[in-house]
């Protein structure tokens, strides 16, 4: 990690804040033998000499623990604020300071075990200061929160593990994530009820977007549903957006087939009202997940169109249908009450 001098701009704008701050603070700053940690060693030098009513509390450590600027008990720096990062970190430890400036979050005060929250950034990001402007009080007023604040260009094997491909990008117990502008009441409710029920669309397209079909699918399987904003992306008029969420239904069909029947229902609740090229994917979907009861209704999309595609959509699904059944079927014996096992099950 190579040293940025601090620059005339950002000295001013530290002895600035210092003037201002109403009360003294202490700050942590752990060092280890990893190399990174000169970095975080030589800002601890430039805000000590430029700002005096900051107390510098040093930690060095021989574990595999990373260089960290520590905030309180729950908020840990792991990048050096520089730059468009400075004037968030000087934010949040005015907020520290003078408890008089956070502003009550009734909702905030329900969380009642620790989260982990982490918020991936760099410093050549122009979106990440408004992120952690809106992040970092949710730590200060509840110490249960436990935020991580990640410089992905400087700690790139932990930005990889993760699979971060753009900043700033939240992550929630390692479960639930937000790329771009995080919406702070969404990553509430997540955290009280730590269901992904709460996730929105919006919040699903993005994990999407990053390639994130499989996790996402993950997801709905530990919860054990299928979520109401996942089918308005099966259903959505974007192409692009269908596709990723179909390829996410496959991931599903694959490892719980029970969990993938779910969305038969409620993707049957909506087709009447879709244009004929969402239905004629969401038909191809039925054929795969839905079963002999839902022929009918299929067929019964042809009512009044003329449409050849949507025609071709139904019967390949109903064909599909009725050779799933038709295999399962051959198995079985009305008179001995008693289905064969599929021959790859026999040996």
């Amino acid at each position: 990690m190579n040293q940025i001098p601090m620059k005339p701009k950002e000295k001013t704008i530290i002895r600035r804040w210092n003037d201002e701050l109403a009360h003294g603070i202490e700050i942590g700053l752990q060092f280890t033998n990893d190399r990174r940690s000169a970095a975080f060693k030589r800002f601890g030098e430039e805000i000590s000499h430029l700002a005096p009513k900051v107390r510098i509390q040093k930690i060095h450590t021989d574990s595999d623990r990373l260089p960290a600027i520590q905030i309180g008990k729950n908020i840990r720096y792991h990048a050096v604020p520089l730059g468009r990062e400075l004037e968030p970190f000087l934010a949040t430890l005015s907020l520290l300071s003078d408890p008089s400036k956070r502003a009550r979050h009734p909702e905030l005060e329900k969380i009642n075990r620790r989260t982990a929250l982490t918020l991936y950034i760099a410093l050549e990001c122009s979106f990440c200061p408004q992120a952690v402007r809106k992040l970092t009080p949710l730590a200060i007023r509840n110490p249960l929160v436990e935020l991580s604040i990640i410089d992905a260009a400087v700690f790139e094997d932990l930005a990889k593990k993760d699979r971060i491909g753009s900043v700033p990008t939240v992550v929630l117990d390692g479960l639930y994530r937000w790329t771009g502008n995080p919406p702070v009441a969404e990553i509430i409710k997540t955290m009280i009820h730590r269901s992904p029920l709460q996730l929105s669309a919006e919040t699903l397209e993005s994990m999407l977007k990053q390639g994130e079909a499989e996790q996402v699918a993950a997801m709905m399987i530990r919860h054990g549903s299928i979520l109401p904003a996942f089918i308005d992306l099966l259903t959505h008029e974007k192409w692009s957006l269908r596709l990723g969420a179909m390829v996410t239904m496959e991931f599903i069909l694959e490892k719980n087939e029970d969990l993938a029947v779910q969305a038969v229902n409620l993707l049957l609740d909506r087709i009447q009202v879709l244009d004929d090229s969402v239905k004629g994917d969401v038909v191809y979907l039925l054929g795969k997940i839905g079963n002999d009861a839902i022929i009918s209704k299929l067929e019964s999309l042809l009512t009044g169109s003329d449409n050849p595609e949507l025609k071709e959509a139904v019967a390949e699904a109903v064909d599909r249908i009725k050779s799933k059944e038709v295999k399962f079927d051959s198995a079985c014996s009305e008179d001995e009450g008693t289905c064969g096992l599929p021959d790859f099950l026999k040996s």
